[in-house]
């Protein structure tokens, strides 16, 4: 299945998984406009990655009021809006939580060394644990571009979970673990 094929059923695919209690399938917000999709390239200093532009013109994200957890292994998918809103607001909230400390990183050789936070790092989730999901649009020799960073706070894990968007939602979304009991690769 192409990614083409895989993020125009997303929706489809998404609405029929049930909560844990099973009262509700989880929920996508509609396709991202176009001026939304432009608003998010303004806002960060680089393109937007090939499979969130793809994702986002299928479903902008979801609203996390509908659901218990959000669909990336309990996190919320962030909508055109709120990924400018944490981007612009995450070096704040990284810096804040552990200071200058990069040395969470080091033993990843797939993620760039030496700083905490990287601007080239872009968020797409958020969970009420301190966690974040993020796409790497700027990895060493070592990574993949688009490879997926966790980066959770509370627990101080840090590292790869996905070589992609559409790898880490597959894997969400088939397996439904927290993020927080997935593997670092």
């Amino acid at each position: 299945m192409s990614d083409e094929e895989f993020y125009s059923s997303l929706a489809s695919g998404v609405e029929k998984l049930v909560d844990e209690d099973g009262d509700s399938g989880y929920r996508l917000n509609p396709p991202a406009s176009e001026t939304e999709l432009v608003a998010l390239e303004r806002a960060i200093p680089y393109s937007i990655p090939a499979q969130l532009a793809l994702a986002l013109k299928h479903a902008n994200g979801e609203p996390s009021f509908d659901n218990p957890q959000g669909i990336l292994g309990g996190d919320y998918w962030l909508s055109t809006e709120a990924l400018v809103e944490q981007f612009q607001f995450h070096e704040v909230q990284l810096v804040h939580s552990f200071g200058d400390d990069a040395s969470v990183w080091q033993d990843c050789n797939r993620v760039k060394q030496g700083k905490l936070w990287r601007e080239e790092w872009l968020p797409i989730s958020w969970g009420y644990d301190g966690r974040v999901l993020m796409i790497d649009t700027d990895p060493p020799s070592e990574g993949k571009l688009g490879q997926i960073l966790l980066a959770e706070h509370i627990d101080r894990r840090f590292g790869v979970v996905a070589n992609s968007l559409r790898e880490l939602l597959e894997y969400s979304l088939s397996c439904k673990d927290r993020v927080s009991s997935w593997p670092l690769l």
